[in-house]
């Protein structure tokens, strides 16, 4: 495992992990705003995580304490081993006994542990590609990937009768607010903080006008010129649009990236891509500060926005992108990445490639650590 001692979780505090003491194998691990310390030992070759002590004394505790203590201890160890460990794809988790954990602990932990049922010997395993498509946040102060705004929502089962093409719009979140969380993630090869939040017109429109002027993003734009007349008029269509959310993506709260978030049944796409269902998603992206740009941070924030997509709503199975059919590098990026290209049309202004991913493909690596 990576020798990080400190990394920091979705919303932004930071966990550190120590040592308890130079013989032994356990660990400590402390938040930064007081929520406890808790010891455990994770075995790198066996990948086991060992709970047993942490658990029996948590055991002892009020009834009400222990249940969101199953919880919360659970997942923060597992996002610091997922997060500083990128080859571990599954962990055995060692309790004293499964057994022992009343109902609803159980049901808190099993949100996202699988359970080899054994009366001899219980066992608890977590994979990667389930833990990664955990939306909702954990007991305690943390928020997980997703804001509140997202994680609050009940999703009906997907019902063919509902699809836009029966002449009934699919039930979906709103659109957020402005300038509302939508998405952070930690990510270790930066040591920042990618972050996706709703535009703003007020406040990102002369950012927004000033990104589509560079002559490296008019290239593919094609939006060179004035704010008010050329710009504003854009953003202002874009907010009336429930189809797509304008987004303004950061590292450690320098602005760097404008996105649109579209369902590909009512874009323009539409007619280009086959197998599309009412809720896949898409997305046109530009990266608008020069500061932040090379293939490092391309990692970061393509598989950040494609997980953020994915986990806003689980009947979400495909990613789709258009890029231009001649953006070699966007394209070899996408590729790299989990994308299939599947074909190259005709856009009345460009010449196009269709791209996608699948939920499974995505979630079998995750986002880039």
């Amino acid at each position: 495992m990576s020798a990080i001692a400190k990394i920091r979780v979705p919303s932004g505090q930071t966990l550190t992990i120590v040592p308890v003491d130079v013989t032994s194998e356990r660990k400590k691990l402390t938040d930064d705003i007081g929520e406890g310390t808790f010891e455990f030992a994770y075995d790198t070759g066996k990948r086991v995580l060992d709970l047993r002590k942490s658990s029996q004394k948590r055991l002892q505790q009020q009834q009400h304490i222990a249940q969101l203590q199953a919880y919360f201890e659970v997942w923060l160890l597992l996002y610091y081993i997922f997060t500083t460990d990128p080859g571990t794809q599954m962990i055995d988790l060692q309790f004293p006994d499964v057994r022992e954990l009343d109902a609803q602990q159980s049901a808190l932990i099993l949100a996202f542990v699988l359970v080899q049922e054994d009366r001899h010997a219980p066992q608890m395993f977590c994979s990667r590609s389930v833990f990664f498509q955990i939306s909702l946040p954990p007991s305690g102060p943390y928020e997980c990937w997703l804001g509140s705004y997202f994680t609050n929502a009940i999703f009906p089962s997907y019902d063919d009768n509902t699809s836009s093409e029966q002449g009934r719009d699919p039930w979906r979140p709103p659109n957020p607010h402005a300038s509302e969380r939508i998405y952070s993630r930690y990510v270790p090869s930066l040591n920042k903080m990618f972050s996706v939040r709703a535009l703003s017109i007020e406040d990102d429109a002369d950012t927004f006008s000033e990104w589509m002027n560079n002559d490296r993003v008019a290239e593919f734009w094609n939006m060179k010129g004035d704010k008010d007349s050329v710009h504003l008029s854009y953003l202002n269509t874009l907010d009336g649009d429930k189809h797509v959310v304008t987004v303004i993506g950061s590292l450690d709260q320098e602005q760097f990236l404008y996105a649109e978030l579209y369902y590909v049944k009512e874009d323009r796409l539409a007619p280009f891509a086959d197998g599309a269902g009412p809720y896949d998603r898409g997305f046109h992206l530009l990266v608008g500060n020069e500061r932040l740009r090379g293939p490092h941070i391309v990692r970061a924030w393509l598989t950040s926005i494609v997980h953020c997509l994915f986990l806003q709503d689980p009947r979400t199975q495909y990613i789709f992108l258009e890029p231009r059919a001649d953006n070699e590098k966007l394209i070899g990026y996408l590729l790299q990445y989990g994308f299939e290209k599947l074909k190259e049309f005709d856009f009345p202004h460009k010449r196009a490639a269709l791209v996608r991913i699948d939920r499974d493909t995505f979630f079998k690596i995750g986002p880039a650590q």
